[in-house]
Order: C-alpha cells, then structure tokens, then sequence
C-alpha cells in the first residue's frame, strides 16, 4: 500500500552468495535497490516506503557464488523516515555534474536505450567530505525488466566506477549509483554513446584440462556452445587437479568443470573465501569414490579378506604383490597431482588413509602415471582374472563394463562420520562425492552470462556414461585427444536436446546452425 513501510533482508547462508535486491513497482519500475549493504557486509537490505498501491516484485540476483540465502519482508515502523533513492533523468550523451550524494545515499538516473546500443558510464568523485576522505561510488544498470545487467564499484584508491555496455533490451534503464564509503561526497556522472566494436571481440575462455574423460567430454561440450553459440574462442590447458587450480585462483583458467568434494575441500573454501573462484553450481551427479576395491571374484575364493585390516595379513597381502614391491600388497592409487592422491598419502591436513589405517607397512601406494594406464591395469586384471586391488570412481564407462558393483567389491573402511569434518584423509572412507563447476571470478565481471549459462549445467549420470562411451568407441578414428573430445561434443549436442535449456534462445539457434553444417 502507498505509504507502506517495508524491510527486506536477504541473508546469505553459504561461504560466496553475494547477492542484491530490487524492489520493482507495480508500474514496473524499479523504486529502490540493496546492493551487497555498501559493499561491506554480503547482507543486503531495503529499508523503505512503498510509492505506489499494488503488486511489488522484489528481484533477488545472486552475483557470487551459488548457494542459499534467507529471504525476509517486514513491517517497518510508520515513524521511520526511509532513506528514498533521488531520481533524474539522464540522456545518452549527457552529463551531471557535482551532484551531492549523502552517506551510503543512492541516487536513481534514467535514461531510454535500445538493444544492441553500447552505453558508456562513469563517475568521478568530485568532492569528498574530507581531505583524507575514502569517498567512493558504485554503478548499477538496471535493465526494463528489473534485472541487473552489470555493475562496477570504485575503492578508496581508484574511487571512480565505470561501465561499458551493450544494452540487452529497449526500453528505460536505470543507473543506480551508490555511496558505498559511508561518507558522502560529490560526483559526476556521464552517460555516453560508445562504439560497437567494445561488443568484439570477445575475451577468450580458457578451460583447465583435467586429466581424465568425464571433465573432457564436458570441456567439450561447454567449448562448442561457447564459441559457436556465445561467440569466444576457448582454448584448453592439460594437467592435474593441483596446479590447475592453482591457476584458476590464479586467472590462467577461466573454467574448471570438476572440482571434487572433499579431496578438495580446504583449498576450495580458501579460494571462495578469498574472492578468487565461483561455484557455478553442480557438475556431475550421483558420484562415489574409493581407495580399496578388489574384484569380486578374487572374494568369492577369499572370502576373509572383506576389511582394509585385513591387507595386514600375509595370505591377503600377497595376493596383491608384485615385484619391487618388497612383499607389501600394490596399491594402483590415484595420480600425482589429483587431489585425492594426498587422501591417500597424506597432506597438510591429515596423515592420509594409508597411515591412518595403519597400512604404511603393508601397502605399497603405486601412481600408474595417467587414468588411461590406470584404466587399463584394471582392464587386464580382470580379463586375466588376477588380483588387483585399485582406486577408482563412478559412475564410469569402465566401471560400468566391468559389472559394478556386483562384480566389484570395496573393503571395509570405517564411515566418514568417524572423521573430523567428513575428511578421508583422516582415515576413513570417502562420503559421497559432490563435484562441482568452477569458475574465476573475473567471468562474472568480463561475461556475467555464461555464469548464468553454467549455473543451467545439467549433466546427468546418463548423459555422462552414454558421452563417454561414444568417446571410447571412436576416439581412435581422430588424429588428437582435443579432435575426438570436440567429435564426442557434435555426437552429444545433436543427439539430445536436454541442453537446449541451458541457453538463450539466439544462442541456441547459432549452435543448431553450427551443428547443421558438422
């Protein structure tokens, strides 16, 4: 009701949501707008009194990581005077300048634009409170339809905000600027007509390779839609799970497509609590892992042998060891360089299971140098029906064609409920697995749309065995592994529609068009 005093807070519940309100009228203009409460405090709020009678909308946009939040909508006191956004009207090519603004005031400027028009905004502080004064403002474009299109915030050093801009829409816009210092001060503002070549080209996205078949069939998938549908040229950089996400924090990398929880959960949490990457939300589902599987028919003729105590025992141990291996049991672990390598051996944060089971005199840990070697040690074994006690995950093609988990057996572990923190590398089994899509920060700022795009990811246990099994079938009839992954992409693209959600409708259209012409 006209005359109505609200509050709205929206609290952020998990490590990287960093979000904004809106609050849209029933005319279906924006009346006043919470950016992350002065860019200090990750909570934002409206504390404000309603201008019109109707139905209000009120537009939470997350421009962090994904996550959760709590979302309240209170009755403020009559008696409260809510701080009201000053509006104006700014046309493209105009200016303002030395405009009061008070402490953490926000100011509402209008202006028409059209789709496809580049917008060039600015600010510059023109005079601050004090000498030594921290004044600085920040810039929101809200589009017609009460979404943000972007923003950009100054600093006590370089206090100015600027945004250049390719409208999405026709329609009025509002310029939202902010006093997040607290102090108040004076600005200019400037509202240009930029050129379109800022639209292009577009910045080139760099996917992190990791070194095994489920994250490269993904990386292919993702690259096509890219650069056929979103219009940047990807390129690809091969490695391990370590430094590759070293060099996301790092912004060599752009995108990581498979971030495994827990072998990665404290470095994770340091680079999301330090502003360096983006949970883009969920990659694979229904995912396990485990150190200690034998075949099922190497227990059904020992049928003792059902625990990781039992590696111990010399009759057990000996079926699993080989020469150089000074009598231990041969462990094929994990690779150097993935992250649940220092599960199994230990790292900062835990001596690892092999010692914390007490293994360190009996289980030899050996590193078969790529997944493919390790894929196929397992292959062979049991071709052969020999002994081999291995670490693997799924669900997988491979895990798939060798009958688990009927044909495959894990040995007892104690649960991860026995561990701090559910960490295997305190000496447990492995919980669940949670993967997730990784991104740089640098993607929210340079191309908040493909944050939008990889947070739409849908890929299935289905979609990921059928891909990888196409991969393996035909990945012989290709001269690199980087022709057949983009092969196994076409296959994928043009024989499901599921994906067809995840994209704007003129995206889709241009990858339907590329994949016509494959």
């Amino acid at each position: 009701v006209k005359g109505q005093n609200v509050v709205i807070d929206a609290i952020n519940a998990d490590i990287g949501v960093d979000t904004d309100i809106v609050l849209i009228g029933p005319d279906g203009y924006s009346e006043t707008y919470s950016a992350n409460s002065r860019g200090t405090d990750l909570d934002p709020n409206i504390d404000h009194v309603l201008e019109e009678t109707g139905t209000y909308t009120i537009t939470i946009q997350n421009v962090g990581s994904s996550g959760q939040y709590d979302l309240s909508l209170l009755e403020g006191s009559a008696s409260v005077s809510a701080s009201e956004p000053s509006k104006w009207t700014l046309v493209v090519g105009g200016r303002a300048e030395e405009i009061p603004i008070p402490s953490y005031g926000t100011h509402e400027w209008f202006f028409e634009g059209a789709e496809g028009q580049v917008v060039v905004i600015d600010t510059k502080t023109t005079n601050a409170a004090t000498v030594d004064s921290i004044f600085f403002t920040s810039i929101t474009l809200i589009s017609p339809n009460g979404s943000i299109e972007t923003s950009d915030t100054g600093n006590p050093v370089e206090k100015d905000a600027h945004v250049t801009h390719v409208l999405q829409e026709t329609g009025t816009y509002i310029i939202g600027i902010v006093d997040f210092s607290g102090e108040g001060g004076q600005y200019d503002l400037s509202l240009m007509e930029g050129s379109v070549s800022v639209s292009a080209p577009k910045r080139e996205i760099v996917f992190g390779g990791l070194n095994w078949d489920s994250s490269l069939v993904q990386n292919g998938v993702a690259r096509y839609i890219l650069e056929h549908g979103f219009g940047h040229k990807t390129s690809q950089i091969e490695g391990a799970t370590g430094p590759l996400f070293q060099e996301l924090r790092n912004g060599d990398v752009d995108v990581l497509m498979e971030i495994w929880l827990p072998n990665q959960e404290v470095i994770w949490n340091e680079a999301l609590l330090a502003d360096e990457v983006i949970s883009a939300g969920k990659s694979l589902e229904d995912n396990w892992q485990s150190t200690f599987l034998i075949p099922a028919y190497l227990q059904e003729t020992n049928p003792g042998l059902d625990s990781v105590e039992d590696l111990k025992e010399l009759q057990y141990k000996i079926l699993f060891a080989e020469p150089g291996s000074s009598g231990k049991a041969v462990l094929y672990g994990c690779i150097a360089g993935w992250a649940c390598r220092g599960v199994q051996e230990g790292n900062v944060n835990g001596p690892g299971q092999i010692v914390a089971y007490g293994l360190e005199d009996h289980v030899e840990l050996r590193d078969p140098g790529t997944s493919g070697a390790l894929a196929s040690v397992i292959q062979n074994r049991f071709k052969k029906e020999e002994p081999v006690l291995f670490y693997y995950w799924g669900p997988t093609q491979l895990m798939l064609d060798l009958g688990y988990p009927e044909k495959i057996v894990e040995l007892n572990q104690p649960s991860p409920s026995n561990c701090a923190g559910k960490d295997p590398v305190h000496g447990c089994s492995f919980p669940p697995a949670e993967v997730m899509i990784a991104l740089n920060t640098e993607i929210a700022s340079d191309a908040p749309y493909l944050v939008e795009f990889f947070n739409n990811w849908d890929w299935p246990a289905g979609s990921q065995l059928v891909a990888d099994s196409w991969y393996l079938q035909n990945s012989d009839n290709y001269d690199t592994s980087e022709k057949a992954f983009e092969a196994t992409a076409v296959w994928h693209l043009s024989n499901n529609d599921s994906w067809h959600s995840w994209v704007p409708s003129d995206v889709l259209e241009k990858v339907l068009v590329a994949l016509a012409k494959e």
